[in-house]
């Protein structure tokens, strides 16, 4: 009945800070989440109405492989709710799942490591409310990660103790799902400067029972999360840490954090584990008279000169709450320690600090937003509604020497909003427009593509319209000028400031001649000034063909569907349909119903050999190895079925052996 209380705490506090999302049209918005959280999750969504599997998406790099992106996670279990008709509730509840079973599953593993009642709230709430993990929501597939550890912990001791087969695979399987949770973190929650996030970050709620830590180093479990805590914050120091770049070569594992800043990770979860050992030591060493008043009044007033040092250093960070959180804290322990308030009360009370201190602080981390937010379109997606499947669309610095492809970042409010109406990459997963463009590190096997972003780069301004018009960019949106206010006042980018590029090439055309490039010298033949993409296509492997001496054609149709293109054509003489998508292994083509070779083409693209008449080429995407990687998946699933149910074998006992008589005339 305790343990049932206690889940049934952690779900109404779970659906106190989820109401707003749930009930009053709110939803969460800033960084990643507006530019590739919510995009991946509405094409995901979409695909689940119509009832498809999206394996390929054509709204980034020219096209992409959807399921091999980070995000989408087509058959992570969870995603069901997707299948909801409201793709932001479903977005919402998605969350608000996995805070649930991020708290939930905290409060198993505090069971498991014989935390009272209140010492597992506490971290449980802690891990649930925690600045870091609160700002991980952001970085969708990082958060993730977070909920998954716990989880990972939780089945492997389980294992331990009664040593069923089942624990054993859920660990297996737990580990595999938090590893790529954390291998798809593209980024930091923030970037480490000078120290100033960490207060934040870590959730300075579980600081008032954590710092007394040190009192209570002897015992193993406080010990160990305190060297694993001091060991985050040590190697999140970066470039500030003399050692750093020598220990985080030298280690394994430890590349696997990309950035300085992600190693809060590790420091955010020892200061949710430490929040219930700590706890329960100094409930249970005060109770015994183990710990004097002294030494927790000592490290109460020098918390109390740190926090008015950084309050007095860095006012925008609030520090007020936290000094009134930390003489409640002081005036109870006092009189806990005297005897005027009992055990439980202190430690509700400790729990009530927490839950208080983290709402006002750290929760405002997941900023939230109108969910009109998302529902409007901006102002150029109506402008480009037509292009879909005829040209793509590019938002982005072209005249500037300092290139980027991405807009100039802001994460104020009109910032994003401007952002919006920019049609950023991804975004078009929600408006129908294909960006030449994308986010490189989102998924595996699109190195090509993250070629194409430093081509645009090195380029000078008029390379840069020469790379774009030969990346079927009919549209730029041009990022130079002034940004007029709407009626709410929010800034808008008027039709005019698409720039049309009426000699872009189409999106599949004909050319009768064929040359050879070498790898080294292949993407800038393609982008040369001297070369015409329209009489031939560059290929790096020879194939059987002779050119016609007259040669005339044009393609009549191309038409997408999920996974799928159709295109058809008319022509005189022998020569090549050049398909400006992306080449990928998993594509395939017939032509007129008999199965062809897709050419890789220009670098990027897909060519088809044709010989003279009218011809329907049908390309279809499906990803290399999927097959495969079903069958190994349906088999661990029988495996994970049927081993629970078998029983060991038992050992069958031998009757106690008799020794024979010896033979005759043989000595005894």
């Amino acid at each position: 009945m305790q343990d049932l209380l206690g889940l049934l705490f952690l779900f109404l506090m779970a659906f106190y800070v989820f109401y707003p999302l749930l009930f009053k049209n709110k939803a969460i918005f800033l960084r990643d989440y507006h530019f590739i959280t919510y995009p991946f999750r509405y094409f995901l969504s979409q695909a689940f109405h119509q009832g498809i599997i999206p394996y390929w998406t054509p709204h980034g790099f020219s096209g992409m492989p959807f399921m091999a992106a980070f995000h989408p996670g087509v058959f992570y279990p969870p995603s069901v709710v997707f299948f909801l008709p409201d793709t932001l509730l479903a977005i919402n509840l998605f969350y608000f799942i996995h805070f649930l079973v991020l708290g939930s599953f905290l409060y198993l593993l505090g069971k498991l490591w014989g935390l009272s009642f209140v010492a597992r709230l506490c971290s449980s709430v802690t891990g649930m409310l925690s600045g870091f993990i609160v700002a991980a929501t952001l970085t969708s597939n990082f958060f993730l990660g977070a909920v998954w550890l716990p989880i990972v912990f939780w089945m492997y001791l389980k294992y331990r103790q009664e040593k069923r087969i089942g624990y054993f695979i859920g660990t297996v399987l737990a580990i595999a799902q938090f590893q790529k949770a954390q291998e798809s973190a593209r980024r930091a929650i923030v970037q480490f400067k000078d120290g100033e996030e960490i207060w934040g970050l870590l959730g300075e709620g579980a600081d008032q029972s954590d710092s007394t830590g040190f009192f209570f180093c002897r015992n193993k479990a406080i010990g160990f999360w305190l060297l694993v805590f001091l060991l985050g914050i040590w190697l999140a120091l970066g470039r500030n840490n003399p050692l750093y770049e020598y220990v985080y070569h030298s280690i394994p594992l430890l590349e696997l954090f990309r950035f300085p800043a992600k190693f809060f990770f590790v420091s955010s979860f020892a200061a949710v584990f430490l929040t219930g050992f700590v706890l329960d030591a100094l409930l249970n060493h005060t109770e015994k008279r183990r710990l004097t008043i002294y030494p927790v009044v000592t490290v109460l007033i020098l918390l109390l000169a740190l926090v008015v040092w950084v309050g007095l250093n860095q006012p925008y960070l609030g520090m007020e709450n936290s000094l009134i959180f930390l003489f409640i804290f002081g005036f109870a322990y006092i009189l806990f320690y005297f005897g005027k308030i009992r055990k439980i009360v202190f430690a509700t009370l400790v729990l009530l600090l927490i839950i208080v201190d983290l709402n006002l602080k750290d929760f405002r981390l997941l900023p939230l937003i109108d969910r009109k937010f998302y529902e409007e379109k901006p102002v150029l997606a109506d402008a480009l509604k037509d292009a879909y499947g005829k040209h793509r669309v590019y938002s982005g610095r072209i005249q500037q020497s300092s290139f980027s492809t991405l807009l100039p970042a802001s994460n104020s409010l009109d910032g994003m909003l401007l952002l919006k109406q920019y049609l950023t990459p991804f975004t078009g997963m929600v408006y129908g427009i294909e960006n030449a463009a994308g986010k490189a590190g989102l998924g595996m096997g699109i190195s090509k593509q993250v070629i194409w972003v430093a081509a645009m780069k090195q380029a000078d301004a008029d390379g840069r319209l020469r790379i774009l018009k030969r990346s079927n960019v009919g549209y730029w949106i041009d990022p130079n000028g002034e940004n007029p206010l709407d009626s709410n006042g929010d800034p808008v980018i008027s039709p005019d400031r698409i720039r049309v590029f009426k000699d872009a090439l189409p999106r599949a055309y004909l050319v009768p001649g064929v040359r050879l490039a070498k790898d080294s010298q292949w993407l800038n033949a393609y982008y040369a000034e001297a070369f015409d993409p329209l009489q031939h296509v560059l290929l790096s492997e020879p194939v059987e063909f002779a050119p016609s001496n007259h040669f005339e054609g044009k393609v009549e149709e191309v038409s997408y569907r999920p996974n799928h293109v159709t295109v058809k054509t008319s022509q005189e003489g022998t020569g090549f349909l050049v398909l400006v998508d992306s080449y990928f292994p998993g594509w395939t083509v017939t032509v007129d119903g008999k199965e062809e070779k897709i050419l890789r083409a220009n670098y990027f693209y897909r060519a088809v050999q044709l010989g003279p008449g009218e011809h329907t080429l049908e390309f279809d995407y499906f990803p290399e190895g999927f097959r495969e990687g079903l069958i190994v998946s349906a088999f661990s699933l029988l495996i994970l079925i049927a081993l629970p149910l078998c029983k060991p074998f038992k050992r069958v006992p031998l009757p106690r052996s008799v020794p024979f008589p010896p033979d005759p005339g043989e000595s005894p």
